[in-house]
C-alpha cells in the first residue's frame, strides 16, 4: 500500500502542515484505495467489492457466463 501511496498524483512529498491536513488526505487515500481503485491482484475490483462478495459476479459478467 504503501508504495501506490507514494506515486499518487497528489501525495504530499513535502509533509503538511497541519496534523488535521494529514489525517483528511489520509482519510481521502484510503476511501480512493478501499472503494475506487481498481486492484490488479484482485482480477480489477476494489477491496470493498472483493470483502462484500461481488468479484463473483463481477467475474462472471466480465467472461460472459
Amino acid at each position: 500500500m504503501f508504495r501506490t501511496l507514494k506515486y499518487r498524483p497528489d501525495y504530499p512529498h513535502k509533509g503538511f502542515a497541519l496534523l488535521e491536513e494529514e489525517r483528511q488526505w489520509a482519510h481521502q487515500f484510503v476511501h480512493w484505495y478501499n472503494d475506487i481503485h481498481l486492484h490488479s491482484g484482485l482480477n480489477y475490483v476494489t477491496p470493498a467489492q472483493c470483502h462484500a462478495g461481488e468479484h463473483v459476479t463481477i467475474d462472471k459478467e466480465k467472461r460472459g457466463i
